[in-house]
């Protein structure tokens, strides 16, 4: 299965075609509930992406997320207003163009995934 992208809120900059386009599948929710019902799918997510839209970070969302999911948290900035950065894995500042925040991503997701399976196999 490719690996699997939450993105909540409005697509600026059309980064979701961009995902789409290096093989990722995306799953988009334009609200909270639609966010809980994705992470709590049988699919989860690998990682959750979300937007400072107009220069707020969406609280509601990096709650549900940081409950539902063990997934690194992904901000792409689209302000350069100063806010606080902090619960997210990665954050892309705006005007970062794609091909250095997709390689950016597949470090995040993969240095997730490993750990992921190193604690799944002290679990055992």
């Amino acid at each position: 299965m490719a690996t699997r992208i939450v993105h909540f809120g409005e697509d600026t900059c059309h980064r979701l075609s961009v995902l789409k386009s290096a093989g990722y599948f995306v799953a988009k929710c334009d609200n909270v509930e639609q966010l809980q019902a994705a992470l709590q799918s049988e699919y989860g997510a690998d990682a959750v992406l979300m937007t400072d839209r107009d220069g707020e970070v969406p609280q509601d969302a990096m709650k549900v997320a940081r409950t539902y999911s063990s997934a690194p948290l992904i901000l792409f900035r689209d302000t350069n207003r100063n806010i606080a950065e902090i619960g997210f894995d990665l954050v892309v500042p705006v005007l970062t163009p794609p091909e250095q925040w997709l390689d950016e991503l597949g470090v995040v997701i993969k240095r997730s995934q490993a750990i992921g399976k190193r604690s799944a196999k002290l679990r055992a």
